[in-house]
């Protein structure tokens, strides 16, 4: 009997530590696939922070994903930038946008990513939208008028100044190409440079 118990001893001691050796193993693979991750976001954020945004770098994006509508362009022009970052923090880039199609037709479309997310298909950029209130893309049989666009940008919420809570890191507007594009200069409502205020109202 003390045979027995002495072995059964022996074989409990033995596998223990082949648990704790599996379980060191596990938790050293775990963090080698975390410093990995960490490693390859912050070098995404580098290259994108120092990254050159152009109408077709975001056309890119939008046909990666599927996005089969806007194939045939015969010219794209980025109209406005913008970025945002609220508390959280969550770092938000939006893009105004004109397409010219080889059918004689127009796209406006509002872009958006989130560039400092680790996954990948948030890093890219998409049409923007908010659920089912609207949808950041519309097709026009001619080249869009001042009323069109001005009531593109209502529908799809572009401000001149941000929400309550985030902070406006970069806006731009590209008067040389809303006049090439367009014909005509950004609409006041939406681009009027805001006043400075005082501190970050998060």
């Amino acid at each position: 009997m003390c045979a027995i118990l002495r072995c059964w001893r022996r074989w409990k001691s033995k596998r223990l530590n082949q648990d704790s050796g599996s379980i060191l193993m596990r938790c050293a693979t775990i963090l080698c696939l975390i410093v990995f991750v960490a490693c390859g976001c912050a070098n995404r954020r580098q290259q994108q922070d120092g990254e050159t945004i152009t109408a077709w770098s975001i056309v890119s994006d939008l046909r990666y994903d599927n996005h089969k509508e806007f194939v045939g362009l015969r010219s794209a022009y980025l109209l406005a930038l913008q970025s945002e970052i609220d508390s959280r923090p969550l770092y938000v880039e939006r893009a105004l946008l004109v397409f010219e199609c080889d059918d004689g037709g127009w796209w406006l479309v509002t872009a958006a990513r989130t560039p400092r997310e680790c996954i990948a298909w948030r890093q890219r950029w998409g049409v923007a939208a908010a659920l089912d209130a609207w949808y950041g893309a519309e097709r026009f049989s001619k080249r869009p008028t001042k009323e069109d666009v001005t009531t593109f940008l209502r529908v799809t919420d572009w401000r001149a100044e941000p929400e309550s809570g985030w902070h406006r890191l970069r806006s731009e507007k590209y008067v040389s190409n809303w006049r090439a594009a367009l014909g005509f200069d950004p609409i006041e409502e939406f681009f009027r440079v805001p006043p400075k205020k005082r501190g970050i109202d998060f």
